[in-house]
């Protein structure tokens, strides 16, 4: 399995990859073969916790399965997607590595590879563009949304209408360092979408 930006792909024998982009409310759930209520953790009135279970597939926002994927151990693979915006391809690698909107992808925020130096050459070659917008686009580096681009410009101390010529590389510096710490921070604590964020499990935020 891999990811770039908001992109898995997932990648079979014989040269196929499913490609999924869970867009807005997609979500996957992984289901053993007899399903298994997980432990959650409860605070009682008087302030103590108890382990009480609970079946989280059984939960409203898991329950709008478009695709189900059976495997050879008896667990299941569930696509649950309320706004049906999500996308899931299955095709041949080559194919999937050819499709236009992943062609396109810039380097992942994440990615070992994008160096402070490698993230600056980016940036640099949209002289006349605003950071606030260059964070977000997709095409330059991928997996920078609306409120990870106002965290990290935030925590660089720099304005969003600037444009790239206008920030010193000590600057620059600054927003790679917040764009690392930020996304980080955000993967640790599990994203940022208290409605309808669940994990595999189907356990909320």
């Amino acid at each position: 399995m891999r990811r770039i930006g908001k992109n898995i792909f997932i990648d079979l024998s014989g040269n196929k990859t499913l490609y999924i982009h869970l867009k807005m409310t997609g979500h996957l759930l992984i289901k053993p073969k007899k399903e298994v209520r997980p432990l959650s953790t409860k605070t009682t009135k008087r302030g103590r916790t108890s382990n009480e279970k609970q079946n989280y597939f059984e939960d409203k926002v898991n329950q709008y399965i478009r695709h189900k994927f059976f495997l050879k151990s008896g667990k299941t693979i569930e696509f649950s997607d309320l706004r049906k915006f999500a996308k899931i391809v299955l095709d041949s690698t080559e194919k999937i590595n050819n499709l236009k909107e992943i062609k396109n992808l810039g380097i992942d925020a994440l990615d070992p590879k994008l160096t402070f130096q490698k993230f600056q050459e980016i940036l640099e070659k949209k002289p006349k563009a605003k950071i606030g917008i260059v964070l977000m686009d997709q095409n330059i580096i991928s997996g920078i949304g609306n409120i990870y681009r106002s965290e990290i410009i935030f925590e660089a101390g720099i304005l969003p209408e600037r444009t790239i010529k206008s920030i010193s590389k000590k600057d620059l510096q600054k927003i790679y360092d917040a764009t690392i710490k930020i996304l980080k921070k955000a993967v640790k604590m599990r994203g940022t979408s208290d409605s309808d964020y669940r994990d595999t499990s189907g356990a909320p935020f």
